[in-house]
């Protein structure tokens, strides 16, 4: 090596293959999760393995981000389809009927097309069930099931049983006879 010159530093190259990662990516992911399609079928759809996708959720805050503001659109949905049936609300019911269109030419079979027949506006009334769920949800302590049970059970318990004694000897029976005795005693107040 000639003197006077250093050597050149290595220059660091990254070890395994390049990521596939791309920013650009995170608009799909977003709307993928909005529509409520699950971590393993993302993966598929970006063509990486699961795993990878939680290690671009650790590695790329803006990825992590997409799943967080899908996931908030999704829940937000979901309050407003309830708030909605604890309101009540409007919607128009469409009737299609199929419909044979004659063909210009006469050997060819008639066309069927589906066509709107009728279109009628309904009323869906409150849900008594979703706006009791919402209360006891969103305002607790003034909407709160309540059960209180109260109980006083007192048991006066008699065993009576038909017993043979017959076969018992004189002094068996003798204590048999001690030991009721001594038992009625004890449990008398």
């Amino acid at each position: 090596m000639p003197r006077g010159r250093e050597p050149k530093a290595k220059e660091a190259r990254p070890v395994g293959r390049p990521t596939e990662y791309r920013p650009e990516m995170c608009d799909d992911v977003r709307k993928w999760v909005e529509e409520g399609i699950v971590n393993h079928e993302i993966a598929a759809r970006l063509g990486i393995a699961e795993s990878t996708l939680y290690e671009w959720k650790q590695k790329y805050p803006e990825f992590a981000e997409a799943f967080e503001k899908g996931h908030q659109y999704r829940h937000q949905s979901v309050i407003n389809a309830l708030y909605k049936r604890c309101i009540g609300y409007t919607y128009e019911e469409i009737t299609k009927e199929p419909v044979e269109i004659p063909s210009d030419d006469p050997d060819k079979p008639p066309k069927k097309r589906m066509v709107v027949t009728k279109k009628v506006r309904k009323q869906m009334a409150p849900d008594t069930n979703a706006i009791e769920f919402y209360l006891t949800n969103k305002l607790p302590d003034q909407f709160k099931r309540k059960t209180e049970v109260q109980s006083n059970v007192t048991a006066d318990v008699h065993v009576k049983k038909d017993v043979d004694l017959s076969n018992l000897t004189d002094e068996e029976l003798d204590q048999l006879e001690k030991l009721l005795e001594k038992a009625s005693t004890d449990s008398e107040p």
